[in-house]
């Protein structure tokens, strides 16, 4: 893309900026016409070219059914609102979650009283348990004396057995009453964990009866919403499509001998065309080649915060792509420009006068122009009062005048030395207005924000005039390549406004007008 073509390019979008303030014309005064210089530098630095890229957003959150039943979608929602995190989606009818959980706590009701009745009963059996054990070793002594008296042939052999009976029925009735414990401790475990089932039912009911209620899990816009708005919804059907304003990312095609620079450079500058910019960093080259172009998609993340005018799929904007390595450049100021037709001039300050240079043009570096040939490291340039200056025009260093805006449309000029500078803070009685006018290139627009203390166009500052019904302005917009000035001339009539618009700084040096109309929004 030659620079005339981005220049081009870029008039179109002119129309459209936000960034505008009054631009002053220069009076001639004695000595020379008053003008501001600044040196031609040199920075390492890497040559760009614009390359058209798209935001490309993040998959959307989709928010679906968990389960299956009639569900009622909030009445609130519409398709393209923003939505808050935690704003209530849908409910879906919760009745058979409340039955089943109330069966399941009639039955922890049952197994908590049949746990109560076994605990009484373990307490009977261990009180006999203890009791066995006391009867058993007193039997077990019995048998001892026993067999010690029918040792010394004291006692019978019938009586020593009749003991050594007892002592074995004694033995018995403990064995079973240490069986009975153990079963009831055993009963026990089992209603426990009968228990903890049924309370992990209750917490999957009481989970299940949440779930039934959808909110928002990010802020966004909501892109769909189902067909109804009180139906009935199967498990997985979606109740929100909701687009967030995280993960954009910029995308765009890259030809394929420029990867290499790309990846080197730590940013990439871009720009929208409302004037917005970003810088953004490379994440990948997507494995794929345009064989038509020798292009590749590739992948920006973006650093800082997306501009709300920019959090849309395929939202435009400019890439400034490096297409060397980075060399020593020689850099000026981009109001030190002036387009003419076929290309682009500097005025060199040459001891009290204004040489005319034409000059070759690389890339933009911030608010500065690369300059490829025609000027040479520590000249002057004017950077400011070049308009409507010839070659060998008498010059001198110092702050040019500013311009006075016409009254009425009225093209008169006077010198002005010092005017106050513009307010930025608007006034309670803030107007906005919405203007609008049509051009061979297609419809533009802007908005105009009138006060008693400031006056915003786009969001910037401008200096207006105003008599009576009579309403005048100038805005200019800052190109790499030159300077364009939009001034204003119309007439407010109650709640409506007309009027014509004349562009200039063109690089064919036309000035061509074209009506516009406004309205209070």
């Amino acid at each position: 893309m030659t620079l005339f073509s981005q220049f081009c390019r870029l008039s179109l979008a002119a129309s459209l900026l936000s960034s505008l303030a009054l631009y002053p014309a220069f009076a001639q005064r004695g000595g020379g016409t008053a003008v501001l210089t600044a040196f031609v530098e040199e920075e390492v630095v890497a040559d760009t070219t614009l390359i058209p890229g798209a935001v490309v957003a993040a998959a959307p959150l989709i928010v679906s059914a968990l389960r299956g039943g009639q569900t009622n979608i909030s009445d609130e929602l519409q398709i393209g609102s923003f939505i808050r995190a935690g704003t209530e989606i849908a409910r879906q009818d919760s009745r058979d979650i409340d039955y089943d959980r109330s069966l399941i706590e009639l039955q922890m009701a049952d197994a908590e009283a049949r746990l109560a009745e076994l605990d009484v009963t373990l307490a009977f059996n261990q009180d006999l348990l203890a009791v066995a054990q006391m009867q058993f070793k007193l039997l077990q002594q019995k048998e001892a004396r026993a067999q010690s008296l029918l040792a010394k042939k004291a006692l019978s052999q019938e009586a020593a057995e009749t003991a050594a009976a007892a002592t074995l029925n004694a033995k018995q009735q403990l064995v079973s009453r240490q069986q009975a414990i153990a079963n009831l401790q055993a009963n026990q475990t089992e209603l426990r964990r009968n228990m903890a089932r049924f309370a992990l039912q209750i917490q999957r009911l009481e989970d299940a009866k949440a779930d039934t209620i959808y909110t928002a899990p990010a802020n966004g816009l909501i892109l769909a919403l189902p067909s109804f708005q009180t139906g009935f919804a199967r498990q997985g059907d979606m109740l929100a499509t909701i687009q967030t304003f995280r993960g954009f990312e910029i995308e765009a095609e890259i030809p394929a001998s420029y990867l290499g620079y790309v990846r080197d450079m730590k940013t990439i500058s871009a720009t929208s065309a409302e004037g917005d910019e970003l810088s953004l960093t490379f994440r990948a080259a997507l494995p794929q080649e345009n064989q038509r172009t020798a292009t590749r998609p590739v992948r920006f993340t973006i650093d800082g915060d997306l501009p709300r005018s920019l959090a849309a799929n395929g939202a435009r904007l400019d890439l400034a792509i490096p297409i060397r390595d980075a060399s020593a450049t020689l850099l000026v100021p981009q109001d030190a420009i002036v387009p003419v037709a076929g290309g682009h001039i500097v005025f060199v300050y040459d001891e009290g006068t204004a040489a005319r240079q034409i000059v070759r043009l690389g890339g933009a570096v911030g608010d500065r122009v690369i300059i490829q040939s025609g000027l040479q490291l520590g000249e002057k340039v004017i950077i400011k009062g070049n308009e409507g200056l010839t070659d060998g025009a008498a010059v001198k260093e110092g702050e040019p005048p500013k311009r006075n805006v016409p009254s009425g449309g009225a093209a008169a000029e006077a010198a002005a030395p010092t005017e106050a500078p513009l307010e930025t803070e608007l006034a309670d009685d803030a107007v906005e207005w919405a203007l609008a006018w049509s051009t061979p290139r297609g419809d533009s627009s802007a908005v105009l924000t009138l006060s008693s203390k400031a006056n915003l166009y786009e969001g910037e500052p401008v200096r207006v005039t105003k008599e009576g019904d009579k309403i005048a302005f100038d805005a200019e917009v800052v190109l790499p390549f030159g300077i364009l000035t939009f001034s204003f001339d119309g007439v407010i009539t109650g709640e409506e406004m007309a009027g014509s618009v004349t562009l200039s700084g063109l690089p064919n040096g036309r000035t061509p007008s074209f009506d516009f109309t406004g309205k209070v929004k």
